[in-house]
C-alpha cells in the first residue's frame, strides 16, 4: 500500500489530475477483479482437497480387500490413480488459472514500474532544466526464464523450512518448465515427500510412483520405492508395503534403501 501511495504521489507531480485519477481507478479495478478470482479459486481448491481426503478413506476400505504380492501393488495403485487423476486434472486447471492470474498481476506490476521509472526520469530531467522527449508507457518485456537450478534450489529452500505446501507447488512448477533435467526426478520425488510430510499418504504414493514410471533410470527410484512402502504402511496396507520392500531388495540389492527394507521386513511378523 505504501508503494502504491508513492506511485500516486509521483504521478500527481507529473500527470494532470483527471488523468491520474482515471489511471488509478483502472488499476484499482483490475486489482479488485484479480483478488476476487483468486478467492474463488481458493474455495474451489479447498473443495477438491476435501474430496481427496474422502478418497483417502476409500483407499483404506479398498486396502482391506487386497491380496498379497505384486498383484496387490498393481490393483491398489490402479485404484488410487484412477480416483486421484480426475481430481488432479481439476487441480491442474485451477493451478493454470492461478498462474494466469499471477501473470496478470506481474504484468500490472511491470506496468507500474515502467511508468514510475519514466516519471522519475522525467522529473530528474526537469530538475536539470531539460524537458525530456515523450516516452511511451506500457508493460515491460517478459522477464528471462530463471535458471532451472536456481528454481530447484528455491523450492528446496521452502521444503527445508517445512513450508511443504509452498514447496510442493514450486516443485510442480519446476517440472512444468523443466521436465527433463538432471534434477527433474529429484523434483518429482520431493513432491511425494511434501505430501508424505503433510500426512497425505495416498497422494504421496501416486507421486512416488511417478518417479518410478517417468524416471526409471534416475537415482531416486530406490528411495521412491522405499517411501512408497512406508506410505502404504501408513495407509494400513502392510501386505502391499511388503511387496514393495521385496521388490526393492530384488531390484536394488546394493542400495542403502535395500538394507532399510531388510530391517523393516525383519521387524514385521
Amino acid at each position: 500500500m505504501k508503494r502504491w501511495k508513492t506511485v500516486v504521489l509521483i504521478l500527481g507531480l507529473a500527470l494532470p489530475g483527471p488523468a491520474l485519477a482515471t489511471r488509478a481507478d483502472e488499476i484499482e479495478a483490475e486489482l479488485r477483479s484479480i483478488r476476487t478470482q483468486l478467492e474463488l479459486l481458493e474455495k474451489r481448491e479447498e473443495g477438491y482437497r476435501q474430496q481427496v481426503e474422502e478418497l483417502g478413506k476409500t483407499v483404506d476400505r479398498v486396502s482391506q480387500q487386497a491380496a498379497q504380492g505384486q498383484a496387490d501393488q498393481k490393483a491398489v495403485l490402479d485404484q488410487v490413480r484412477a480416483r486421484i487423476e480426475g481430481l488432479e486434472q481439476k487441480q491442474q486447471e485451477i493451478s493454470q488459472q492461478q498462474v494466469n492470474i499471477m501473470n496478470r498481476l506481474l504484468s500490472l506490476q511491470d506496468t507500474l514500474d515502467s511508468e514510475l521509472g519514466g516519471i522519475k526520469a522525467r522529473l530528474d530531467r526537469l530538475d536539470g532544466g531539460v524537458e525530456p522527449k515523450p516516452q511511451p508507457l506500457g508493460p515491460a518485456g517478459p522477464a528471462p526464464a530463471a535458471d532451472f537450478r536456481e528454481a530447484y534450489n528455491l523450492a528446496g529452500a521452502q521444503y527445508r523450512q517445512k513450508n511443504y505446501a509452498a514447496a510442493q507447488a514450486q516443485f510442480e512448477a519446476f517440472l512444468k518448465a523443466w521436465p527433463n533435467t538432471d534434477l527433474s526426478d529429484n523434483a518429482q520425488f520431493y513432491i511425494g515427500e511434501c505430501y508424505f510430510a503433510l500426512a497425505q499418504y495416498d497422494k504421496a504414493v501416486v507421486e512416488y510412483d511417478k518417479v518410478r514410471r517417468n524416471y526409471p533410470a534416475g537415482n531416486k527410484v530406490p528411495n521412491a520405492t522405499w517411501k512408497m512402502a512406508l506410505a502404504f504402511e501408513q495407509l494400513g496396507q502392510r501386505n502391499v508395503a511388503k511387496g514393495f520392500l521385496k521388490e526393492l531388495i530384488e531390484r536394488f540389492p546394493a542400495s542403502p534403501e535395500a538394507n532399510l527394507a531388510k530391517k523393516k521386513l525383519a521387524s514385521w511378523p
